[in-house]
């Protein structure tokens, strides 16, 4: 792994500037198709433009068929069409779309080949959906739940994994392809056999009993499912933006529940105070961050990783290049897996 290390007293932090060359290079050629003959103006905004409304416009050919060619690295874009001055997803039957956090959709676009590609000739694990009660919340949560390919699920590894705001279950599954990374991993022994929980959270994120649901119900529910590990050595919870602080609160309100923790591109607020309880992060397992430096919430993370240093908390810090976007998550998402898989097996 390339990698600049350096010890401090209150902990290890590994700086990482990992390679996403496989994103960067053999660039191929795309064309964005729109049909409106009404629209009198119509760009194309989206991950490969910072979502400019203006940046990339599209060119009519006469008959109202709007085209743009862009090359465009391996990896997933999302995009929306910009018409008349308003976002609209791609209406084309065979686009991917997805919920956007706003109460919209975005279309995403996949390019290349890679793990996140469903490839048919390995094994594939499988989605599963439930609906799980909890006495801690009153009432029940979504859940979806990867199983890998294997025959048996007793005892296995669990990652609980944690969508960003305003969004659900899906987020992983949709723009995540965690699924596919997962498989093609797998297929290749990069990773060994866990099993992932994503949970619907969004309604309780500020419910002061969502600690006990994540932390208590959802891994009982599993161990009644699947026989699934209870063991908090093979237990890990991470998540993505809102996700990442949610991480990091349930872990410090539970340390004895969690082996590792993983927030990732973390809305940390810029002021942590005592009534956020992460003091209780000294006395939980391995803490390791993951941000894009070009993520608006760098700063955010940074504060973060001062705030450990200064309260003696061990964690490592791992930042490669790249926003709060997919673009960058997907990138980071074997390495992310791996190092799951990893502080299961103790390596």
């Amino acid at each position: 792994m390339n990698a600049s290390q350096r010890t401090c007293r209150a902990g290890l932090i590994v700086m990482v500037f990992l390679l996403l060359s496989a994103f960067r290079i053999h660039a191929q050629g795309i064309t964005f198709r729109y049909l409106n003959p009404d629209a009198a103006t119509v760009n194309l905004a989206g991950e490969m433009n910072g979502w400019s409304l203006t940046a990339t416009p599209m060119s009519n050919d006469g008959t109202g068929l709007w085209t743009v060619t862009l090359d465009l690295a391996p990896g997933q874009w999302l995009y929306k069409f910009v018409v008349d001055g308003n976002f609209i997803a791609d209406p084309d039957p065979n686009a991917l779309s997805s919920p956007d956090g706003q109460g919209g959709m975005h279309s995403y676009l996949l390019v290349g080949d890679g793990d996140f590609r469903y490839h048919l000739q390995i094994p594939h694990g499988i989605i599963e959906k439930y609906h799980v009660q909890s006495s801690f919340l009153g009432q029940g949560v979504d859940v979806n739940v990867y199983v890998p390919p294997v025959l048996s699920t007793d005892s296995l590894p669990l990652l609980i994994l944690l969508h960003g705001g305003n969004m659900d279950m899906q987020q992983w599954i949709d723009n995540g392809q965690i699924a596919n990374y997962m498989d093609n991993l797998l297929s290749r022994g990069a990773v060994k056999p866990f099993m992932i929980a994503m949970p619907s959270y969004g309604p309780f994120s500020k419910s002061e009993d969502l600690p006990g649901f994540l932390a208590w119900d959802l891994p009982g529910f599993l161990k009644y499912r699947y026989s699934s590990s209870t063991d908090p050595r093979k237990i890990a919870l991470g998540g993505m933006s809102l996700g990442g602080w949610i991480t990091l609160k349930v872990g410090a309100h539970n340390p004895g529940n969690f082996g590792y923790l993983f927030p990732i591109s973390s809305y940390v607020p810029l002021n942590i105070r005592d009534t956020d309880g992460l003091d209780g992060l000294k006395k939980g397992g391995e803490i390791t961050i993951y941000c894009g430096t070009d993520d608006p919430l760098l700063k955010n993370n940074e504060y973060l990783a001062g705030w450990l240093t200064k309260n003696r908390i061990r964690f490592s810090y791992l930042k490669a290049s790249g926003g709060h976007s997919w673009l960058y998550w997907n990138a980071i998402t074997p390495d992310f897996l791996q190092r799951v898989s990893d502080s299961f097996t103790g390596h």
